[in-house]
């Protein structure tokens, strides 16, 4: 159950979500969250007795503490699972004693609506990355797309991404991607499960375009990312065999057909610039570790076209969903963004996936940006909607016995 250092005040330890905006990371909602919460009488208490508590620390337990910053106390936090800059939606934060209760979450199931757009795919499967392949993309059409959607529901084999934090032989896989070098062996595809997954709409009319004709990858890593797409499609069965397939006649017996010749789908840049592709809306309900970006990225395989992911918002991890009391609207924080650029470490996953932060903090935000003494206060309607979050989260693990 969720625990406080204060027996009197209100339980300010265990897990709530917060709608993460665009253009951040998942590292950096922890900071500023660290700088809310540090203002706040809600944690007075506990800053306390977790101050009393390290001044007991011997001088071993003091120099662990690797990541404290001249002795200054915040409070703990973390999340259960990263959420990609470009990406919104529910990210689960663990507060105090709550983020041990994150390694839970990350088992359970995740819900997206995700955005696609045909006619080109990059190195890092989303808008923020180098072109590696530009395609036709006139072809497709809904019913196609609902057909090729059938391959990825249920059980299926997916093939994580170049561009992630997965580790290979002590490596991330995104720094051999940055350094061009070969992998020491292939990717593993691992088993993923698709609870749902939905065709919301196909759009015509949007604001998304491609990249313009110079955002090309190196030449190397072109040639490296037809060689690994050939390998996704031999792992997860998106592509038939070209001689023929495979037809079962009414007596059970298989019987093979000539299979029709695809159009070729690679082409120049400037044919592809002429028109504006469409953009593919899903909605789906996944297994933990499943990667959007190369779902969207497979699915362009399996419609004889490219395509990438330019938008993502989760919309529920577990029991924490947009639009309950267990999840606070970035806003009511009262903290703004200026200018933030995409973090790209932690868009190809070099962010924490558990702890997050813990007792890293900048310079209070007031102090940098010149605001003084006169800086308004966070609205105190976060205040009160955390306190709520708590109060659910301690009901929830009372029921549980936990």
């Amino acid at each position: 159950m969720a625990t406080s250092y204060s027996t009197s005040g209100p339980i300010v330890e265990g897990l709530f979500a917060v709608n993460k905006p665009t253009s951040i990371s998942s590292a950096e909602v922890l900071r500023k969250l660290q700088i809310v919460f540090k203002k706040s009488p809600l944690f007075k208490d506990w800053l306390s007795a977790e101050l009393a508590k390290r001044r007991k620390e011997t001088n071993n337990q003091k120099r662990r503490r690797s990541h404290a910053k001249k002795g200054r106390i915040q409070v703990k936090l973390g999340h259960g699972g990263t959420l990609d800059p470009m990406a919104t939606g529910v990210l689960v934060v663990g507060v105090g004693s709550g983020t041990k209760k994150l390694p839970t979450l990350l088992g359970g199931e995740k819900e997206y609506v995700a955005t696609a757009i045909l006619g080109a795919a990059t190195d890092t499967y989303d808008r923020l990355g180098k072109v590696t392949k530009r395609a036709e993309w006139r072809h497709v059409t809904r019913e196609m797309v609902e057909e090729k959607l059938k391959l990825f529901r249920g059980d299926i084999m997916q093939v994580p991404p170049i561009f992630s934090a997965l580790n290979m032989n002590g490596k991330r896989l995104y720094e051999y991607a940055r350094n061009g070098e070969e992998l020491p062996k292939e990717i593993d595809a691992r088993k993923m499960k698709v609870d749902s997954l939905e065709l919301l709409s196909i759009e015509t009319e949007h604001s998304w375009g491609l990249p313009g004709p110079g955002e090309e990858a190196d030449e190397s890593f072109q040639n490296f990312a037809k060689k690994f797409e050939k390998k996704v499609e031999e792992l997860e069965g998106l592509k038939e065999p070209e001689a023929k397939r495979v037809k079962v006649n009414g007596d059970g017996a298989g019987k093979t057909t000539p299979k029709a010749k695809r159009t070729p789908a690679v082409v120049g840049a400037s044919t592809v610039a002429e028109e504006i592709p469409p953009i593919l809306r899903l909605h789906m309900t996944v297994s933990s570790g499943f990667y959007v970006r190369s779902f969207i990225h497979d699915l362009g395989i399996a419609l004889g076209s490219a395509a990438h992911m330019v938008a993502l918002m989760r919309t529920r991890q577990s029991a924490f969903e947009l639009g309950k009391e267990n999840t606070i609207e970035w806003e009511d924080f009262g903290i703004k963004l200026k200018g933030y650029e995409f973090l790209k470490d932690e868009e190809n996953g070099k962010g924490k996936d558990v702890e997050g932060v813990d007792g890293e903090e900048e310079e209070e935000e007031g102090e940098e940006e010149g605001e003084g003494e006169g800086e308004e206060k966070p609205r105190p309607v976060w205040e009160r909607k955390f306190t709520r979050a708590m109060e659910l989260f301690g009901q929830s693990e009372r029921a549980k016995g936990g």
